[in-house]
């Protein structure tokens, strides 16, 4: 109570209240907003089930948020579109993290059989996308993971693919 020395004590003590649940305001307002739950922005603000950082450099959003909604519908044709959708060497970690959470809603089934036809080149894009995604996604879920533990299937088929194109 040296602040308010002057002060009657019991202003004093409501001085310290306030200040005490100000500061505890600010700090959970803080937190909040770092976990993402009070104020969320996405990329694609119209699809709950996957997170889109809003900080990713694509040209054609209307493409990519049109085409995510369809992949996670298990369209097959959308899935093969948005991989060879063309995206800038420093947005592919975070195409991969759209990825990674796209292959966990379609399952890893579902989402190898939509990619067979992929060049060996675009499966060479994909495996960078989403082992990219895996090195520096923030998501909890995905945090510390690795692409073989997680999607052990896929993870072989796309290395697999790379070997045999160099046979």
């Amino acid at each position: 109570m040296v602040l308010f020395l002057n002060l009657p004590e019991k202003l004093s003590l409501r001085l310290y209240q306030i200040a005490f649940w100000g500061i505890t305001l600010s700090f959970l307002i803080y937190f909040l907003s770092q976990l993402s739950l009070f104020n969320r922005s996405t990329f694609c603000p119209e699809i709950k089930e996957v997170y889109v950082r809003k900080d990713v450099n694509l040209n054609k959003e209307e493409e990519y948020c049109s085409l995510l909604s369809s992949a996670i519908q298990k369209n097959e044709s959308s899935i093969v579109q948005l991989i060879k959708l063309p995206v800038k060497i420093e947005d592919y970690w975070i195409h991969g993290e759209v990825i990674i959470q796209l292959i966990d809603l379609v399952g890893e089934k579902t989402f190898i059989h939509s990619i067979l036809k992929l060049s060996i080149l675009d499966k060479a894009r994909l495996l960078d996308y989403i082992s990219r995604g895996f090195l520096q996604t923030n998501l909890s879920l995905y945090k510390g993971k690795r692409f073989e533990e997680l999607f052990p299937r896929l993870y072989i088929y796309l290395v697999d693919s790379q070997k045999n194109s160099n046979n």
